[in-house]
């Protein structure tokens, strides 16, 4: 005997639907201070569940960068309680430049320039520094993130409890709410600069091994984020896309991929492409001719793929809309 089909929306009230819009509308965002960015953003990154963010930009740009910076300063300045873990494995991380944008920012609203400094010194101390050199330095600083925020030690490279995952989807709207109240104000930022540096090597020697290490990693990025309210962003290179490629960007002057592969953009939340295309159609490609654009490449979060933010860089560092 056939079962009786019965109707996917008999099975969830409205007020639910409601519910869930609302909590996705309610939570806590960060942004850029850039209108035209944030708007392609839906106002911002998230924290926490679906808090994982890759940001591409070609070597040398300081788009991908700036961006971060303006993202990491807002995440700051928004509550005292904040906090920030840089992992550079750069080695360009510029503290001076970072302490002056904060003093920028605190200047467009207080002319108090000793307050600003005296505010600005103090929230440098809610920003802990790691200088790595490797990909295992990248984990031996994550380990030490984690063993910080839970006060205790763990085992490394210790992956979140695939049950564990199960109960919290069963959580129903109201408590999930409830948790994501009581952790606004434990709200925390992680910046990774750079992935291209630490694992480029990996991957062009054993490019299965060095795939199935960055899942490990990012699966690791992901239960650590959805546990402590955390907003992780990646940064990485992008590289030139051969004709034989699939185009990723909707613009056709861009002709840029991730360097890192398109499997990334599916194991993060958001992956986000930056480069820059002619001022006008007119545009000969000189660097004055150009503007940076930053684009939603791909997104099973709470962002819409095609979207996208055209901006300009000033001499101090800040962003500001086209």
């Amino acid at each position: 005997m056939a079962v009786k089909p019965i109707l996917a929306s008999s099975l969830i009230a409205k007020e639910e639907i409601g519910l869930f819009e609302e909590r996705a509308r309610k939570r806590l965002r960060v942004g850029t201070g850039c209108a035209a960015v944030d708007d392609a953003l839906d106002g911002g990154f998230v924290y926490g569940r679906d808090g994982i963010y890759n940001i591409s930009g070609a070597t040398g740009s300081q788009g991908a960068e700036t961006i971060s910076l303006q993202l990491l300063i807002t995440h700051l300045l928004a509550s005292t309680s904040h906090t920030a873990t840089l992992i550079d494995a750069t080695g360009n991380l510029d503290v001076l430049k970072l302490y002056r944008s904060i003093i920028t920012r605190l200047s467009n609203s207080n002319h108090d320039h000793e307050a600003n400094v005296t505010l600005a010194t103090s929230t440098l101390d809610r920003v802990k520094i790691m200088r790595v050199f490797d990909f295992e330095g990248v984990v031996e600083g994550l380990n030490e993130l984690i063993d910080d925020l839970e006060g205790r030690n763990v085992p490394k490279n210790t992956i979140g409890d695939s049950q564990e995952e199960a109960e919290d989807e069963m959580l129903d709207v109201g408590s999930e709410e409830k948790v994501e109240e009581e952790k606004k104000e434990q709200a925390g930022m992680v910046l990774i600069n750079n992935l291209s540096q630490v694992l480029g090597l990996l991957l062009k020697n054993n490019y299965a091994q060095g795939q199935a290490t960055l899942t490990t990693l990012v699966r690791r990025l992901r239960n650590t984020a959805k546990e402590h309210n955390l907003c992780i962003i990646l940064l990485s290179w992008s590289v030139t896309y051969g004709s034989d490629q699939e185009r990723v960007s909707i613009f056709e002057s861009i002709k840029a991929r991730p360097g890192l592969g398109k499997s990334l953009g599916y194991l993060v939340d958001t992956q986000l492409l930056i480069d820059a295309i002619p001022r006008t159609a007119k545009g000969k490609g000189a660097a004055s001719d150009m503007v940076n654009v930053i684009e939603v490449i791909y997104s099973g979060g709470n962002h819409q793929a095609g979207k996208f933010g055209v901006f300009d860089i000033t001499v101090d560092g800040e962003i500001n809309p086209m």
